[in-house]
């Protein structure tokens, strides 16, 4: 049932008090999206329905959240692709400043959509086996994305002839696929295939221990991972660094905390501190990227990077801001309806 979310403000636990009515439309926006692409509200979302304690079977507003976080995720994704003015270095030109802003501001868009992934398919074996969330893995993601790059090759080099029909073989065709090179913007399908193949060894953890060995995870993880190597880089301590956490490295970090922050509740002043947290990230990339780049009057990437500290930081912050958006936003629904 369609459900109309009608408000002119809401709060976020502090009390504080903003106008919602922009949120409101935007809602109603990604719902009507979500609705008319059948996108990953797609499978993901709707082999939850019968999976016993998921966010769809106690009440929708969680699958709806996801739906929100989705819907905004996507149009960062616009807001990066059409912003590729930040790569055209100037450090006199005032546009430059402008785009990193906007590049950093809407950074969180991968780092999302792989925590989504992590808060839809942890649980899987409560609904079906190995066997069948491959298949339903290879239908929904593998054999599109083959056919759209296939399609999308044909495109450059019919049309925009940025590549020469001679160099098209069967040798470059498999390795474009493999890389994701095909088409350019399709490169996150590859890590995005690795997190699947991931999937059903962190589903296997016994639900009564999923909280203590995902968190320690998340922690050990980012601390090996993330940050030494981050202090490192930003100080230039130059030290022979050895250790990781291989089962959590790449972008699996994602899935864990994704899972994290969508099945279990956080508290007020640990949201508070997250926010914090996050904030000092973004703030970090945004000053950090501009003031390294400036001086060396090229692009610096020491703040930037979906693995990096500002982006993890700033990427949990916003989930979890966007899941209490809209858990605030349903409440005050609920209650003006009631």
């Amino acid at each position: 049932m369609e459900k109309t979310l009608t408000f002119a403000y809401f709060y976020i636990d502090t009390g504080e008090q903003f106008i919602g009515n922009s949120v409101n439309s935007f809602i109603g926006i990604s719902k009507r999206i979500s609705d008319m692409l059948k996108w990953q509200k797609s499978e993901e979302f709707l082999e939850q329905q019968d999976c016993p304690g998921s966010a769809r079977q106690n009440t929708d507003e969680k699958a709806d959240y996801l739906d929100f976080v989705s819907v905004v995720s996507a149009l960062a994704v616009v807001f990066l692709h059409t912003n590729g003015c930040f790569w055209n270095f100037s450090a006199t030109a005032r546009y430059w400043w402008t785009a990193n802003v906007i590049e950093c501001l809407f950074y969180f868009a991968v780092p999302i959509f792989f925590m989504i992934s992590g808060a839809t398919l942890l649980d899987f074996f409560q609904r079906y086996g190995v066997l069948d969330y491959f298949a339903r893995r290879i239908r929904k993601t593998v054999v599109p994305y083959i056919v759209w790059s296939i399609i999308g090759l044909a495109f450059r080099v019919c049309y925009l002839k940025n590549i020469g029909r001679e160099s098209v073989n069967g040798k470059y065709i498999v390795r474009g696929l493999l890389s994701g090179g095909l088409v350019e913007i399709y490169w996150f399908f590859i890590p995005l295939f690795c997190l699947y193949l991931s999937v059903p060894l962190f589903a296997a953890v016994q639900d009564r221990l999923r909280r203590k060995v995902f968190l320690y995870l998340a922690v050990a993880c980012f601390v090996l991972n993330c940050l030494i190597p981050f202090m490192n880089a930003v100080f230039s301590i130059n030290v022979g660094y050895q250790f990781s956490v291989t089962v959590g490295s790449g972008y699996l970090l994602y899935l864990i905390l994704g899972y994290l922050l969508h099945r279990y509740e956080i508290g007020r002043w640990q949201r508070y501190a997250l926010y914090g947290t996050g904030l000092v990230g973004l703030m970090l990339h945004i000053v950090g990227t501009y003031k390294l780049s400036v001086a060396a009057g090229s692009i610096v990437s020491v703040y930037k990077g979906y693995n990096n500290v500002p982006c993890v930081l700033y990427s949990v912050a916003v989930f979890l801001l966007l899941k209490q958006i809209w858990g605030v936003s349903w409440g005050r629904c609920c209650r003006q309806s009631g």
